[in-house]
């Protein structure tokens, strides 16, 4: 934050992060997470692990989001959420939230068509632009390349984070 002399009003610093990307496997690390996120006024991007689509497969994602998004809307809920516009700029929870499907076409038109809106589908698959075509026609997104991310442990904090965005805003 940078206080302005004539304002002393606190304005965004340029080299902030509005997003922060975290691995999550489980419902308590999408709510550490969340809570993270929401202390450091960031949006919390929640993405699964590498090629969990493959190996977990979309409705465990699915039903796992849908429950964190239940939680944030009850009131005084671990999730902390709210069901109004937020810093993401979205109505209802705040957070996005993104699963990997490797290089797994099949995989991917799955999630899409059970209603997931983001996916990470790697370049190398052979069947990239007809997904991306579905995904298109779905009002969905497809991530050609998995996003750097935090992996959410017991010991991440957002004092920890802002320590990594201090450090990497100063380079």
């Amino acid at each position: 934050m940078i206080r302005t002399p004539s304002s002393e009003k606190a304005t965004e610093n340029a080299a902030a992060p509005r997003c922060a990307v975290f691995v999550i496997g489980t419902i308590s690390e999408a709510r550490r997470a969340l809570a993270i996120g929401r202390e450091l006024a960031v949006c919390p991007v929640l993405l699964s692990p590498p090629d969990a689509a493959s190996f977990m497969g979309s409705p465990w994602w699915l039903a796992m989001m849908d429950a964190v998004r239940r939680e944030c809307l009850v009131p005084g809920s671990g999730a902390g959420g709210n069901s109004g516009p937020d810093e993401c700029g979205l109505a209802g929870p705040a957070f996005i939230d993104i699963l990997d499907c490797g290089a797994q076409a099949g995989r991917a038109a799955s999630a899409l068509a059970l209603g997931q809106s983001r996916i990470v589908l790697h370049l190398e698959c052979p069947q990239y632009r007809q997904v991306a075509d579905l995904a298109a026609s779905l009002n969905a997104e497809v991530i050609a390349c998995r996003p750097e991310a935090y992996v959410v442990t017991a010991d991440l904090t957002a004092e920890r984070l802002r320590d990594c965005f201090r450090h990497f805003s100063a380079e």
